[in-house]
């Protein structure tokens, strides 16, 4: 999407490098793993979430935001202590600054 979205720019006379992107994820974060054939992209783990973060990064995104959706097929992977999800969030912070 953000190559079509570069090429398009060009196309019409926009120069694609000084353009600014933006990602909101509309996904899940989740405190243990979620299976690979389920797990959207950057969704699941802190360890799922940097690895795709890891594909991203070479897009030159200038900044990605989580809005976490709750599907109701993934429940049992949604953990509703604010505690434990405040730490993945910030074991995610800290594998993707590391």
């Amino acid at each position: 999407m953000i190559r079509t979205f570069r090429s398009y720019a060009q196309e019409f006379g926009r120069d694609p490098s000084i353009l600014k992107i933006y990602v909101r994820v509309n996904g899940l974060i989740t405190t243990s793993p979620l299976p690979e054939n389920r797990r959207p992209f950057l969704g699941g783990s802190p360890d799922q979430i940097a690895r795709d973060l890891d594909r991203v990064r070479k897009l030159n995104v200038e900044q990605i935001f989580f809005s976490e959706m709750v599907d109701p097929d993934m429940d049992e992977y949604v953990t509703s202590n604010l505690d434990d999800y405040i730490e993945s969030l910030a074991r995610l912070q800290s594998l993707v600054h590391a």
